[in-house]
């Protein structure tokens, strides 16, 4: 506009200093004629005024169509903005009475605590002690229940793996069970069948004094006369000799009555073949145990036999793993009084020679001491070393007995 006003009043001074030929022919027409030009002047301005307001019309109008997408995209973006507002409000309308009600609980409840606070600075000091001596026992107390439930929760977790294990034993034992039955009915055999083989198991478990207990293919357990326990860890059915263990079925399980000492030295001597042994199955370990537990049985029958005519003590030797073997043996020579004598024989036995009996028994070891008395304890050891000599793991039975018996005699 500021543009167009400076042009007009350029044109105005420029008219002033050039006026036009149809001015000049105005001013210098008649009265007659003067009302026609004005008239031509007039249709000239309503002509120029229609051309121009002609064109801005044009203009406002290519303007407005110009406009027109744009002003449709906005009503678009508005329209959706109206819909998401919309789907916004249905969406709040629900939590918000929700957050309303929380709003309203916790104003009140802070409220309770604010009177609770204020009925607490209003109390008696000792008495506010009191009661917090009082809350921190029961923090005390809360804390031992914390505790318990603890120790309650692992020891349920605990009876959930015991529960599963053994939920997986049984199914273990189902399968076994099922594919023995399907094995019965593809051969044939009858329940009586089975009860048959079963009975005849338990004979031979008898006869040779194991008893199966478990067989999978991580362990292997078996009982020895119902006094011991052998434990064979298995790793895919094959035998770990390391691991093997073996035990009491009961602290107060013993295998000799006479000579409770032998229980620990006979787990001993078991354990120690397990150390070097090398075997590939679980059929071997057993008939070695039960070897040496024979031989120990061999033993003990000896000294049972011993036992009869002369006082004997059993002494473990803890830090050698051998078995001491003390005889009380009386020297009393009716025709030779003055070599009447006490000696006490030691026969030693090291773990080899007990788990190997009677192959060892001319290994056994022999000590004499004389308690009192005037006869020599070297003539004894000789009379029993040459008595043990004779025996042989085919006529071994009584030796010790026969070389103690020789020894007293030969001062007769």
């Amino acid at each position: 506009m500021t543009e167009h006003k400076q042009e007009l009043a350029l044109l105005e001074e420029e008219i002033e200093e050039n006026p036009p030929a149809a001015v000049l022919d105005f001013l210098e027409a008649d009265d007659d004629v003067r009302p026609q030009i004005e008239t031509a002047f007039k249709l000239a301005k309503a002509y120029a005024k229609r051309t121009t307001r002609s064109e801005w019309y044009r203009w406002k109008a290519q303007w407005t169509k110009d406009l027109q997408p744009q002003v449709e995209a906005e009503i678009q973006n508005l329209e959706s903005h109206i819909a998401f507002v919309k789907e916004q409000r249905e969406k709040l309308k629900d939590p918000m009475e929700e957050l309303r009600k929380q709003h309203a609980a916790l104003k009140a409840e802070l409220d309770k605590e604010r009177t609770a606070v204020a009925e607490i600075e209003a109390c008696d000091p000792e008495q506010l002690e009191g009661l917090k001596a009082g809350i921190s026992e029961q923090n005390v107390a809360i804390d031992g229940f914390k505790s318990d439930i603890a120790q309650a929760t692992a020891e349920l977790e605990r009876v959930k793996l015991q529960l599963e294990e053994q939920e997986a034993e049984l199914r273990e034992a189902q399968d076994v069970i099922a594919s023995a039955k399907r094995q019965g009915e593809v051969l044939g055999t009858t329940r009586d069948d089975v009860l048959n083989h079963r009975m005849t198991f338990e004979g031979l478990q008898e006869l040779h004094r194991w008893k199966l207990v478990k067989v999978s293919s991580e362990a292997l357990e078996l009982h020895h006369k119902c006094k011991l326990r052998l434990m064979i860890p298995m790793a895919n059915w094959k035998p770990v000799t390391n691991k093997v263990e073996v035990q009491r079925l009961s602290p107060d399980v013993i295998l000799s009555p006479e000579f409770p000492q032998l229980t620990d030295v006979a787990i001993d001597c078991v354990l120690a073949s397990m150390g070097s042994a090398r075997v590939e199955h679980a059929a071997e370990i057993v008939q070695r145990v039960d070897a040496i537990l024979g031989s120990l049985d061999q033993v003990l029958a000896e000294l049972r036999l011993l036992q009869v005519k002369f006082p004997i003590k059993v002494v473990p030797s803890p830090d050698t793993g051998n078995l001491n073997i003390v005889v009380t043996m009386l020297i009393r020579p009716s025709t030779q009084p003055s070599l009447k004598s006490k000696v006490l024989v030691t026969f030693t036995f090291d773990k080899d020679m007990l788990g190997s009996w009677p192959a060892s028994v001319n290994k056994i070891g022999v000590k004499a001491q004389v308690v009192y008395g005037s006869v020599n304890s070297n003539d004894i050891v000789s009379s029993i070393t040459d008595r043990i000599s004779l025996s042989n793991s085919n006529e071994h039975y009584g030796t010790l007995l026969d070389a103690c018996g020789e020894a007293v005699n030969r001062y007769e």
